[in-house]
């Protein structure tokens, strides 16, 4: 009879180690899941500032005027850019259609941070590097009509005097390529 009684003793201590035990594992993986969420949304928020960097011109950019209201040069008619002098430009999606930053391949047309801008991204703690991300962060710029501001200026029949937004796109990875964040900020450049 103690030993039946021994035995569930047994059985119930070691259903409760089980159960602590599937309880620190699932606190871990939930640590480093906001860890990694942390991390893309770093690489993400770098990458989106060295986007607006490039269109608004800052000091030791190798390609401002390429975003001035005149010219916007380098565009291509449909998808995003790939060459080198023009990476990371997407055409403006027509009435309808997806914008070109869903369908972009990020490896071959997004920008790596500091491309024409000179930045970096190293996340650090203290003097020892923390953990780096999967894949240097990258944004694409797509140019977007100013529609509002056309209906103000009473411009909405004629295209030609609309004002250009950039819309930058940027991804951030996480040390797993598979957790990524994406963010958007929509730039006017005032002057050239």
């Amino acid at each position: 009879m103690s030993l039946v009684i021994t035995l569930l003793m047994i059985i119930v201590v070691a259903s409760l180690s089980a159960a602590a035990a599937r309880l620190a594992l699932s606190g871990e993986r939930s640590s480093r899941a906001d860890r990694d969420r942390e991390l893309a949304m770093q690489a993400a928020e770098t990458a989106l500032a060295d986007g607006e960097k490039d269109v608004l011109g800052a000091t030791g950019t190798t390609r401002s005027s390429d975003f001035c209201k005149a010219g916007s040069v380098g565009f291509p008619e449909i998808g995003c850019s790939a060459t080198a002098a023009d990476r990371g430009k997407c055409a403006t999606a027509a009435a309808g259609q997806a914008p070109s930053w869903l369908a972009v391949d990020w490896a071959t047309a997004g920008v790596p941070v500091g491309t024409y801008t000179g930045g970096s991204f190293y996340p650090t703690q203290g003097t020892i590097n923390s953990f780096l991300p999967s894949t240097t962060p990258r944004y694409v710029i797509e140019r977007v009509s100013d529609r509002l501001q056309d209906t103000v200026d009473g411009f909405a029949d004629k295209g030609e005097k609309r004002n250009l937004l950039y819309l930058v796109t940027s991804v951030g990875y996480a040390t797993r390529s598979d957790v990524k964040v994406v963010l958007q900020a929509t730039i006017r450049k005032a002057s050239c």
